[in-house]
């Protein structure tokens, strides 16, 4: 099943480990064009499919699913589980790619005052523009 539709919100990638290893996924939100428009929660799962996508809200997209439903103490819960994603080309912006963290700037050791002002302070080239 495909449905195709704007991505309007990203959340952060959950991630955890189980008896068959470690796992991750991700939940977006997905809008339809439609006449009535329906917000869509889906999830994506692994890793590998995570960074393969780079989901970031205002990509149209069409997302290929699954739905799956399981019932739990006499309640059903129903997920949307997204196999495969492709942009639309024709439409799509260029994104930028997510932002890697920032890494700290280093700064000089700053020098040992000697106590007086350094040579290059005061007017320069002899001009002093402030007004009083």
């Amino acid at each position: 099943m495909e449905i195709k539709g704007k991505v309007i919100q990203v959340m952060a990638v959950t991630s955890g480990s189980n008896a068959k290893g470690g796992w991750a996924k991700q939940d977006f939100v997905l809008e339809t064009g439609d006449k009535y428009p329906k917000k869509i929660c889906m999830t994506l799962w692994g890793q590998d499919n995570i960074d393969k996508y780079d989901l970031v809200a205002g990509m149209t997209v069409t997302a290929f699913i699954e739905l799956d439903s399981r019932e739990y103490n006499g309640k059903w819960y129903t997920n949307v589980k997204a196999w495969k994603i492709q942009w639309d080309e024709q439409k799509r912006p260029d994104f930028p790619k997510k932002e890697e963290p920032v890494k700290e700037q280093e700064w000089p050791e700053p020098e040992q005052s000697s106590g007086k002002w350094p040579e290059t302070a005061g007017p320069v080239d002899g001009v002093d523009d402030l007004p009083f």
